[in-house]
């Protein structure tokens, strides 16, 4: 009876320590998952949209704050009479370094074709008389796609110096 109590002592024991190693090794699973993904956001570029005037003519450029450089970089198309399909389309730019910034160049587009008679600053805050959203697309060195929306609305009143740009989130695109 006594080394059958023991025997029964020394399985409960064993599996009560299965069971915390299970849990550790879990639990330190998930802490290397969330450790990876942490050093992911923090080493990847971001690209954010600066808007200037300087003098009377203002210009938009693109700035990485992020920690590594990023590629590719390229603002979608945005829609200016979509009716008569005239957009304002954006040069590309190959890479934007870390800290780096730089002026994009504005392109009208009427059916396809340039055009200078429309002013590709209608969607700068100061100006838009409308809600505009931009997507600034880009990558990063091992050619993971990120893509952020920006918001830019237009002025409470024709008085307000405020500028309001919302920033969306970063989002990875899969694609």
């Amino acid at each position: 009876m006594g080394c059958e109590l023991v025997e029964w002592i020394q399985t409960i024991v064993l599996a009560i320590t299965a069971v915390i190693v299970w849990r550790y090794t879990v639990e330190t699973a998930r802490l290397r998952r969330e450790t990876v993904h942490q050093n992911e956001i923090a080493l990847r570029p971001v690209v954010v949209p600066v808007f200037e005037t300087r003098g009377k003519e203002p210009s938009f450029r693109l700035k990485n704050i992020g920690e590594a450089s990023a590629f590719n970089v390229r603002v979608e198309a945005i829609p200016l009479f979509p009716d008569w399909k005239w957009d304002l389309t954006f040069e590309q730019l190959h890479y934007l370094a870390q800290g780096e910034e730089r002026e994009v160049r504005i392109i009208p587009l009427a059916e396809g074709k340039s055009v200078r008679t429309v002013s590709g600053h209608s969607f700068f805050p100061q100006y838009s008389q409308e809600e505009k959203r931009i997507r600034i697309r880009f990558s990063d060195v091992e050619d993971s796609k990120y893509s952020l929306e920006v918001t830019v609305r237009p002025p409470k009143n024709c008085f307000s110096p405020i500028q309001d740009v919302e920033l969306g989130p970063i989002r990875k695109d899969h694609s």
